[in-house]
Parts: C-alpha cells; structure tokens; sequence
C-alpha cells in the first residue's frame, strides 16, 4: 500500500512552525517553493505525491558505475583543457618565451652532462666562472621581465649549480695534477671571484641612491637613470653581462680543440640564435639583448665549427 505525505506550494516565508522561515529566493519572489511539510497551515492546498521506495541494490551499483565514469571523462576533459591552456598561453610552446629558456637548459644540460661522462681536463674555469655570474643575474632577469617567465629562471638557477660543480672538479683537478703550483692558482681564483662578489654587492648597495640623485636632475643622465632598460635596472645588467661569454670566447679561438667541449658550444651557439628572437618579443624590447646575442652566437659557432671539423672532418 502507498503511503501518500502532503506536498504544499507555497513560499517559505508564509510558513510558521513555532518561528519564522524566511524565503531563500526573497519575500519578492514569484515563484512558489515545493515544500514538504509535517503539519499543514491553515488555508493552503495539497498535491499528494507518493513515497519513493528504495532504490534496488543493482541499480544503485550501475548509478555509481555512472557517476565513476562521469567523473573520468570529466578528468580527462580538465586535463585536455589544461593542457590546451599551456599550449596557448603568453609562455607556452607556440611561443618564443618557451623555446628561449628551454635553450638555456642546454648550458646546464651541457655542465652535467660534461661532469658526469667528460673529464675535467676539458674544463675551461674562466667559462665556468663567468656563467655562474651569468644565470645569476638572469634569473632575477626572469623574474622582472613581463611575462614573467619562470622557466628560464629555473634552467639558469641549474646552471649556477652545474657550473659551480665544474669549478669544484677544476680545482681538485688542479691541485692533484699541479702539487705545486696548482693550491695557489685555485686560492688566486677564489680571492678573484670573492672579490667580484664584493664589488657586485657595494654596486647593489649605492645604486638606489644614486639614481635618486641622477633623476633629481634634467637632460640625458636623467633619463638614462629612469629608463626601464637604463643601467639601474636589471634589463640592463643581465643582457650586457653576457658580452662576457664572448669575450671568454675571443680569448679562447685559438684554444685545442681537445679542450674544447662540444655540447657546451653547442648549447651557446644555440640560446645565442634564439634569444636574438627573444630580445623583440619581451617588454621592454632589448636591442643590446639581441646585439650581444649576436655576438654569443658567432663567437661560439667559431669555436664549434673548429671542434666539429677537428673530431669528425679531419680524422
């Protein structure tokens, strides 16, 4: 036998049980509220509606089937989605904000790489040392420039470590293979680079006061110290601080090619070629970015060119 409760149409808000219910859609609201009542208000009318009998236990279980496989294809979706996202966005594969720091994991690529199947013989510590001082000034680049690009601030952090480690085994390299002379070469190169550490951080330190006092004044100086890529600011720095690369290059053309290592040249030559592109794409557009690039890419190529021919043309 069916057991039939009353169903009352009518609004929460005209509805007392002992207090006052308000109406969720407001005391406005045209439209009525289906509520199920135990007690019936005077003066309102009834729509019977039958009890709902349990579900059985095989239909219950098809309905959880439902709802799993709903919840799959609902993940996946969120997944595709996802990924389409990346794929188009401002730092994604379709850009050069992508390819540009995937470039520059090719310096840290080449550092392990080298570290872990080369020997340190190869190692050239001016190299070494000069991109420690490199990646470190583009990841805080990586983190100013607009899309603020956090792979590239990732791949020159593994960079500073790669790096550093190839400093590590040139040094215990030079001390095992130069009992003499080999201690003091490597306390010489920690008092240089201890040194320019010192002079970085005092530059740090005075430029806040005075670009304060340069932008106090009128003409060229002033709007050099205001400028977002001018010399007080690190569009400046980190662009213009790979100029070193190539001069590390310059002094190396004439390096054996049996010390020469292949991928690092090759990964230099190749984040040159690319950020020579990159430089138009960021904000602020960097023409010194793409100039020094320029040169990165040449220089290293020189050298990779004398590698290639000395190991595969000339044998």
């Amino acid at each position: 036998m069916r057991v039939y409760e009353p169903v009352m149409i009518a609004k929460l808000s005209s509805i007392r049980e002992g207090r006052e219910v308000r109406d969720p859609a407001g005391p406005d609201s045209k439209w009525p509220v289906l509520l199920r009542v135990d007690k019936a208000p005077p003066n309102t009318s009834f729509i019977p509606m039958p009890r709902q009998d349990p579900l059985p236990l095989g239909s219950v279980q098809k309905a959880a089937s439902l709802g799993v496989l709903s919840f799959r294809v609902f993940s996946r979706a969120s997944r595709a989605m996802a990924l389409a996202a990346f794929i188009n966005s401002p730092t994604g594969p379709m850009t050069t904000h992508f390819w540009g720091p995937i470039a520059n994991w090719g310096l840290a690529a080449s550092g392990m790489y080298d570290a872990a199947l080369k020997g340190p013989e190869i190692i050239n510590e001016r190299m070494s040392a000069t991109q420690i001082l490199y990646s470190g000034l583009f990841v805080r680049f990586a983190w100013a420039v607009q899309p603020r690009n956090y792979i590239l601030a990732s791949c020159h952090t593994a960079n500073v470590l790669a790096q550093g480690n190839q400093l590590r085994r040139w040094g215990e390299y030079k001390i095992q293979t130069e009992p003499e002379t080999g201690p003091s070469t490597v306390r010489n190169a920690g008092i240089m680079a201890a040194g320019a550490a010192a002079g970085i951080a005092a530059m740090v330190v005075a430029s806040t006061p005075l670009q304060n006092s340069l932008k106090g004044g009128s003409g060229f100086l002033a709007r050099m110290a205001s400028h977002p890529a001018g010399p007080f600011y690190i569009h400046f720095w980190a662009p213009n601080f790979k100029w070193a690369l190539s001069i590390n290059n310059l002094m190396d053309y004439d390096r054996p090619t049996d010390k020469i290592s292949l991928s690092m040249t090759s990964a230099l030559t190749l984040t040159g070629l690319i950020f020579m592109r990159w430089s138009f794409v960021i904000t602020p557009v960097n023409y010194s970015l793409f100039a020094v690039n320029c040169a990165l890419s040449s220089s290293s190529g020189y050298l990779l060119a004398r590698k290639v021919k000395a190991d595969y043309f000339d044998k």
